[in-house]
């Protein structure tokens, strides 16, 4: 907190203006592709479909964010923002697992690049068939970083690396597992300004 105050208190910018209105807001929704990591691999079905042979390596996984920028000025700033992200993850044909992300990130701009690490608490659920439906849940935590290229204003596209472990107990059975994070996205978002305040693009 003392190293945030002091960046925001060293900014080229306008100081008759209350900080609330320097600040540039943004909200924006990602859809990405990422690679499961071994624990949660699976195998294809059939060896003909492209498709199903991808889906057993890779995830989709959503999520939104909302932040607030401080310019420096030449086009540099810093952003902070917190996110939620969801996903599901088909094992085989008798398990799933349900993830809720919820996120907290600091990150570097300079121009259209956005430079960003982001720490995650999550939790999952995972849905067993068998003769009745069983659930399990499990937590987790971990760390990604992400480099964001942003072509618009509206449009910008990410790479993103990390993962989230996980404990999970399951009857008297404890074991661990991960999540990975290392995937390619879209993002579409909105930044604005307040009246009075500095337009970041």
């Amino acid at each position: 907190m003392v190293i945030l105050f002091l960046l925001l208190s060293a900014g080229e910018v306008n100081q008759d203006v209350p900080l609330w209105k320097k600040l540039s807001y943004s909200v924006g929704y990602s859809g990405g592709i990422c690679y499961r990591g071994e624990d949660l691999l699976s195998s294809p079905t059939t060896l003909y479909d492209l498709i199903g042979i991808l889906a057993c390596y890779v995830y989709l996984l959503h999520s939104i964010e909302l932040s607030a920028i401080y310019p420096f000025g030449d086009g540099k700033g810093i952003e902070v923002g917190v996110g939620y992200g969801w996903a599901k993850v088909r094992k085989h044909e008798y398990v799933s697992y349900h993830f809720d992300l919820f996120s907290l990130y600091f990150g570097i701009r300079k121009n259209r690049h956005l430079f960003k690490v982001s720490g995650i608490l999550s939790k999952s659920i995972k849905e067993a068939v068998g003769d009745t439906i069983q659930y399990f849940r499990g937590k987790g935590m971990g760390v990604k970083v992400c480099y964001v290229y942003h072509l618009h204003r509206f449009f910008s596209v990410e790479l993103t690396g990390g993962s989230i472990g996980y404990r999970w107990y399951q009857e008297d059975l404890e074991y661990n597992i991960k999540l990975s994070l290392w995937g390619v996205g879209v993002c579409i978002g909105y930044t604005f300004n307040l009246p009075g305040g500095v337009r970041w693009y």
